[in-house]
């Protein structure tokens, strides 16, 4: 296989396991190396970005929030952490599996 073909597979493969062992779906691509995806967690609509060099995923909504929101707010935004490091962890742990393995082998 080319660099280029496995680069695909390995693409194909993690939107796969997202998409049926996480809670992700509507990936599209964005060009420029990334892939916008909608991430469901705890009742909240969440949207990310997916880095195609190291499959990174950024949740929009994941940032530090000072004064002056909503309860609601402040729970979005702490969800919003919690799934990106669950979502990536998992990426983290399925590159580490065999079918990755050999795909990086081949």
């Amino acid at each position: 296989m080319t660099k280029r073909e496995i680069e695909s597979k390995k693409t194909e493969l993690i939107i796969n396991f997202l998409e049926t062992k996480m809670v992700c779906s509507n990936f599209e691509d964005e060009g420029f190396g990334s892939f916008s995806v909608e991430v469901e967690y705890k009742g909240y609509e969440l949207r990310g970005e997916i880095m195609r060099r190291d499959f990174y995923i950024d949740i929009i909504e994941n940032h530090n929030l000072m004064g002056g929101f909503s309860d609601e707010e402040y729970d979005k935004a702490k969800c919003a952490g919690e799934i990106e490091d669950i979502l990536n962890d998992g990426i983290a742990t399925f590159m580490r599996t065999d079918e990755m393995k050999e795909l990086m082998l081949s």
